[in-house]
């Protein structure tokens, strides 16, 4: 076994096979580059991601297939809107966003409890009854 001392690196032969020793300025060295390769790799990836996002081509919706079933707020939603709107004068002056604020005060504060929305909640299981009949129907005839 013989060591050698270079300023440049540091080796030990170990009969037939040589082993390098480095410094750790070097190890840091090569750390900084490997970040840096990974860093470059994930900036790479990033924009293929993003030119992949861009050029998706968007499905057609069949105009044939079912309307999918709303939920217990949406028909409350739908029965409030139609009822203020009628009643209210304050209500109907309001934008979209205000009267969707109000309306989802209205469901939590004074409509919190299971029993409260049971009315919307049976109105939705209707709805869905109908769209898995329609869809099986779909289903079949496509």
């Amino acid at each position: 076994m013989s060591v050698s001392d270079n300023d440049e690196s540091h080796s030990i032969c170990l009969s037939s096979e040589s082993v390098q020793v480095i410094s750790i300025e070097d190890i840091y060295e090569l750390l900084k580059k490997t970040n840096e390769s990974i860093t470059a790799l994930r900036k790479e990836v990033k924009t293929l991601k993003s030119a992949q996002a861009k050029t998706k081509i968007p499905t057609k919706k069949d105009k044939n297939a079912p309307k999918k079933p709303q939920n217990q707020y949406m028909m409350f939603r739908a029965e409030m809107t139609e009822t203020l709107n009628e009643n209210d004068a304050a209500f109907k002056k309001l934008r979209w966003p205000e009267k969707n604020v109000e309306i989802g005060r209205m469901w939590r504060e004074d409509y919190p409890d299971f029993e409260d929305r049971q009315k919307w909640k049976d109105k939705a299981d209707q709805d869905s009854l109908r769209y898995s009949t329609e869809k099986a129907a779909y289903t079949a005839t496509k």
